[in-house]
């Protein structure tokens, strides 16, 4: 093979492995410890809130890199709970976020939202300082095309991909 084809040829397999999002990722959005997360929960959720929000595609990445994280920190504080014994009630849930309550109930965002508001009460009950330290002990990944997971941070870096909602329903 000739050098011109086979640079054609690693062009073209690292295009396709970056437009995949990576081949070892399917059907995953996020794995914390040994839960997964999965592409369509996060798709639905982004689907849902720029519903909500009126917005179109344009900020996508956003939405799609906000849905990421917060179903990450979600279940990472639902594991940090079960590991301090620390409860996390319907009420304290609905108290640490200010949405309505119908969209706890939201198939789609209610997950999302779950996750998020888990998140508020868990870093309360334990403090800032002790959650981000049991935080940081999570093993936390991403799929490339959010992100990249930051421990030092406890939040996603930016993903060089350009994403929208319209080309990952298409995918799912």
């Amino acid at each position: 093979m000739n050098k011109a084809i086979r640079r054609l040829a690693v062009g073209a397999a690292l295009a396709a492995f970056t437009l995949t999002g990576c081949a070892s990722w399917p059907g995953t959005g996020v794995r914390v410890g040994e839960t997964r997360i999965s592409d369509d929960a996060i798709v639905r959720a982004s689907v849902a809130i720029q519903d909500i929000r009126g917005a179109g595609d344009a900020d996508a990445t956003e939405v799609l890199q906000t849905a990421a994280s917060g179903f990450a920190l979600g279940e990472a504080a639902r594991q940090i709970a079960a590991q301090n014994n620390i409860e996390v009630t319907t009420a304290a849930k609905q108290s640490a976020v200010t949405v309505s309550p119908a969209l706890f109930a939201s198939p789609d965002v209610g997950p999302l939202i779950d996750g998020i508001a888990t998140n508020a009460v868990v870093a309360s009950k334990l403090g800032q300082n002790a959650y981000l330290d049991q935080l940081s002990r999570i093993q936390i990944e991403v799929n490339p095309r959010y992100g990249n997971w930051s421990a030092s941070q406890a939040a996603l870096t930016s993903s060089a991909l350009s994403t929208s909602l319209e080309a990952l329903q298409a995918n799912r």
